[in-house]
């Protein structure tokens, strides 16, 4: 009978331990989860800033409101309708910003030399797309892993707006 109170209690403490265990990791976990989801909050809000901004200075160069600029793409008008004799100065400002994405991924070891010179390449085909483009898209799409699917897929030298 004590060998079966020993085993008893033995059995009670090592499921207490274990589920004191179990429940930190488990505490851990979700602390971890609300870190993670802090973080692509932030980088969520950091990413609408700089569309935003990048948004801001591409009314300026046409010469336009925000407000308009956007009401014109969501109508189907092109970047290239909308600047009209300023459309020399937005393919300079989308040149630069491609220009600008090469270099910062080719400085952050993400892309060689030769994959940089491929996309500069085409620099000014892709400019002059996003120029005539009348289809907008989606933003959600914009975000890290939904606009592409291998590296690089997305085309070479590609132009945001």
């Amino acid at each position: 009978m004590k060998t079966m109170n020993k085993i008893t209690k033995f059995g009670v403490g090592a499921i207490g331990a274990l589920a004191i265990t179990f429940g930190a990791v488990g505490s851990v976990g979700a602390q971890d989860a609300d870190a993670s989801d802090e973080a692509k909050a932030e980088k969520s809000e950091e990413r609408a800033e700089r569309r935003a901004a990048k948004k801001s200075e591409l009314a300026d160069v046409v010469g336009v409101s925000v407000e308009e600029l956007t009401e014109a793409r969501q109508s189907g008008q092109s970047l290239a309708d909308i600047a009209g004799d300023n459309v020399d100065a937005v393919a300079e400002l989308l040149t630069d910003r491609a220009e600008a994405r090469i270099a910062a991924k080719v400085d952050a070891g993400r892309l060689t030399d030769e994959e940089a010179g491929e996309r500069l390449a085409n620099i000014d085909e892709r400019v002059s797309e996003r120029l005539s483009n009348t289809e907008l898209r989606d933003p959600e799409e914009r975000q890290r892993g939904h606009r592409r699917g291998a590296k690089g897929s997305r085309g070479a030298g590609s132009v945001d707006a």
